[in-house]
């Protein structure tokens, strides 16, 4: 039966990995790392059905060479911790032949990840034991209109229009831009004395304002005003996205469940967890290789036995589902039979089968509250029952510290953005009082005037600068970079408030399940044992 799994990893050379050796033994190749020098052979690998590269528009011919084309990635990516190639594991229906499950993974592959600008190289490997599978080997940059990767980082210009607005632009995006309206700041120097500081102006400030009529450019000083933040490639923006992973799940689903319709087969695959689906049930563990192999050879591994109690658990959970439902459809027929009948009195038999439902209904929660119990047990490492409270008064101290460090946090960025706005303030009025102070003496008075709401925004700007110990020149998009990336940490410390906060009410619902099941086998031991309907009840009660 088909199926679903879709396991997405990232090939970085700073895990002691390269894309190379990953190719090759995918494919069953042998190829020579030119990055490293290092031959990979894996000629011998059995079990792989079919091998292809996708190539994307504009990329070059020559890369349908394995070889060429994931050596030119290497050489490309020159970090050493790069990030060289995504790799995405899907399992293939065993309802579809291998022709069949060609054809759908070169399809899937081409409109998901080949029409949006990435490369592919894909290998389908099946040894005969049920467990077809293909492995996606994906690119990580972009392709340009020439054939040349995009850069993954790029520079952000600091750009002016006519009205005095800043805005940072890349080279792209500048180049793209219609109107001309935004222009680059480039570096004057008055008088051409490069010993002094320079002004940042556009061609158009330095033609037509009269107050910079002494700067010129000088040879060899002609960069631009950056940012001092690099710009991720959008591109590279989205495909590393959780949102992107997401979709490529739903959307492997969808294909997979489209084929087996038009085999006219009942089987279909959810890409959603249990959870998301409303199904009761605990996942089991993926194997892994090792595990799989002492399995097979007879020895228990530690995921095995798991994997067996939680089966034998979801099978208990699923018979009471179905009595459950069963209940439920036996009480709707009672309710119409009555409704027929013109009456809403219930008689012995209604009675005690509405009570026979409730009875059960109460004891499949008590099961959940059990099941619930155990696996915060297994998850938490909890030994023993005062580990319960250990565990939850650590988290508990852990949460105020989190809770501390998020009110610091905010008063930070409160006071960057009280930074910021000074900043931009001094920085937008400074020139103002550089033209005052070039004013004739006869004519200054007049010119106080005319701008005194500037200059009064300026000297207060410079006052509260200077009694914070900021520097004026700081660039206002440097801190809101920085009240971004505060709001980030911000962001991530609430959800691990959230993750723990969550964490403490498992654990104390779960020592109190706990606390009942040991009550109850201490009831046991004195002989003064329940019915499985009224312990139910009564745990139902007491939680």
């Amino acid at each position: 039966m088909a199926i679903y799994h879709c396991h997405c990893q990232v090939i970085s050379r700073g895990q002691g990995r390269s894309a190379v050796a990953a190719a090759a033994y995918r494919s069953g190749e042998k190829i020579t790392n030119s990055y490293d020098g290092v031959t990979h052979d894996y000629r011998k690998k059995k079990g792989i059905v079919y091998k292809e590269i996708m190539l994307c528009e504009n990329a070059p011919e020559e890369w349908k060479s394995r070889a060429i084309f994931w050596n030119n990635i290497e050489q490309t990516e020159c970090d050493t911790a790069a990030r060289l190639a995504r790799e995405f594991e899907i399992a293939l229906p065993i309802e579809l032949s291998t022709e069949e499950q060609i054809d759908f993974v070169r399809a899937f592959v081409h409109e998901n990840f080949v029409n949006i600008g990435m490369c592919a190289d894909f290998a389908i490997h099946d040894k005969g034991d049920g467990n077809p599978h293909c492995h996606i080997l994906l690119t990580m940059r972009p392709i340009d209109r020439n054939g040349k990767w995009e850069s993954k980082m790029e520079k952000v210009y600091l750009c002016k229009n006519r009205e005095g607005v800043e805005r940072g632009f890349t080279a792209k995006e500048l180049k793209e831009q219609e109107t001309g309206e935004w222009e680059k700041q480039l570096p004057y120097f008055r008088n051409g004395k490069v010993s002094a500081r320079p002004v940042y102006l556009t061609k158009w400030e330095a033609e037509h304002d009269l107050r910079y009529k002494e700067y010129v450019r000088v040879k060899g000083k002609n960069n631009p005003k950056k940012s001092k933040y690099d710009r991720q490639n959008p591109t590279i923006t989205l495909w590393n996205s959780s949102e992107f992973m997401n979709l490529i799940r739903s959307k492997l689903a969808d294909a997979i469940n489209a084929e087996l319709m038009a085999k006219s087969l009942d089987v279909r695959v959810d890409h959603r967890s249990y959870k998301d689906q409303g199904i009761f049930e605990i996942p089991t563990q993926h194997m892994g290789v090792a595990a799989t192999n002492m399995e097979r050879r007879g020895v228990a591994s530690m995921r095995g036995e798991e994997n067996r109690k939680f089966e034998i658990i979801n099978e208990h959970l699923h018979k009471i589902n179905e009595e459950i439902k069963e209940k439920e459809a036996e009480r709707e027929r009672f309710k119409g039979n009555q409704k027929e009948k013109g009456t809403y009195e219930h008689g012995h038999g209604a009675s005690t089968q509405t009570e026979n439902w409730i009875g059960r209904k109460v004891y499949l929660a008590a099961t959940k509250e059990i099941v619930t119990a155990l696996r915060i047990v297994r998850i938490e490492g909890i030994k023993t029952p005062n580990q319960f409270r250990e565990s939850a008064d650590d988290l508990e101290k852990k949460c105020d510290s989190i809770s501390d460090l998020i009110d610091s946090l905010e008063q930070k960025i409160g006071h960057y953005r009280e930074a910021e706005e000074y900043l931009r303030d001094y920085q937008k009025y400074e020139t103002v009082a550089q033209a005052y102070q070039k004013q004739n003496p006869l004519f200054k008075r007049g010119f106080k005037t005319k701008y005194q709401s500037e200059l009064s925004k300026l000297y207060q700007a410079k006052q509260w600068l200077e009694q914070m110990k900021i520097k004026t020149d700081i660039p206002p998009e440097k801190v809101e970079e920085l009240i971004k990336e505060k709001e980030r940490e911000v962001g991530q410390l609430k959800n691990e408030l959230a993750e723990a906060q969550e964490r403490i009410r498992a654990l104390r619902a779960a020592e109190k399940v706990i606390a009942r099941l040991q009550e109850r086998d201490r009831g046991r031991a004195r002989g003064r044992t329940e019915t499985t309907f009224r312990e139910g009840e009564h745990y139902h009660e007491k939680i």
